[in-house]
């Protein structure tokens, strides 16, 4: 028997046990690694998933951030191909289309509420990625679509898309969201002008714009608001955050607000801070 046949039949027994286990008695005693190396098996069918299983969680630090990694970094990794990484990214998106479609609606009316569901959805992308996320008169989330992906270091929003994706879902009001990938969550001049584009826009056709969050490597910015989170903490009125000191300056908090002035809606429990 040549080292390859062996090779198969070591590998398709201990797979078979590890199935098993999951068929007889669940999820709850097998480990996140574990648990990846079984997902792997059905995208490297002739591999051993265990080390790469640990080599992922060890990079990118957890299994839920393997999960949501980008599917153009995990297809680089030198263990993954396209299938592998294809079926890791598309776990996440299930998970998400489960949350939003499931009987418990997400909701979104208070901007605490919005800042944590898209750090969740895009803080972990490479490059600038931007989401609308369309909602309901009471605030519930309907949709987060897509609606344009940039390079590492800009996306341009066209106001269309954003209109587009809020009449698709039959849309009340919308919350805009973006990411940079540098970590550094000050709107940019450009951030205030697609704000202002996207807001007249939506205005021209009922639709509210309830925020423009921006998202950093684990914290958002409320361009509505003018708060900061920062992993399950809310920081009011910007202070307090240790590595952007430019937030403790109320003259910068002002020409925000003063730039974004009239362009969001106010309403119910994003009227209040």
């Amino acid at each position: 028997m040549n080292r390859e046949k062996l090779d198969g039949n070591v590998h398709s027994g201990h797979r078979a046990r590890v199935k098993s286990r999951f068929i007889e008695h669940g999820a709850e005693h097998m480990d996140d690694c574990m648990l990846l190396e079984m997902l792997l098996f059905y995208g490297l069918p002739r591999r051993d998933t265990n080390p790469v299983a640990h080599k992922l969680i060890e990079r990118y630090g957890s299994l839920a951030a393997v999960l949501r990694a980008d599917v153009n970094d995990l297809k680089n990794e030198p263990d993954l191909g396209e299938s592998s990484a294809v079926l890791l990214s598309l776990v996440s998106v299930l998970a998400n289309r489960m949350r939003i479609s499931g009987s418990k609606k997400i909701s979104l009316s208070a901007p605490s509420q919005a800042l944590e569901y898209c750090v969740s959805l895009i803080s972990n992308k490479k490059n600038e990625t931007v989401y609308a996320l369309s909602v309901d008169k009471s605030m519930n989330l309907l949709s987060s679509e897509l609606v344009n992906k940039g390079t590492l270091c800009s996306a341009s929003v066209p106001p269309r898309t954003v209109v587009s994706s809020a009449l698709r879902h039959n849309a009340y009001g919308v919350i805009l969201t973006h990411n940079h990938p540098s970590g550094d969550i000050r709107p940019s001049s450009d951030d205030i002008s697609v704000t202002r584009a996207v807001s007249a826009a939506l205005s021209a056709i009922d639709i509210r714009l309830f925020d423009h969050v921006i998202v950093g490597t684990d914290k958002a910015f409320s361009m509505c608001k003018g708060i900061v989170l920062a992993g399950t903490q809310q920081i009011a009125d910007n202070l307090a955050l240790p590595d952007v000191d430019c937030f403790r300056e109320q003259e910068y908090l002002r020409q925000v607000a003063e730039a974004t002035s009239g362009l969001f809606c106010g309403e119910y429990g994003y009227a209040e801070k």
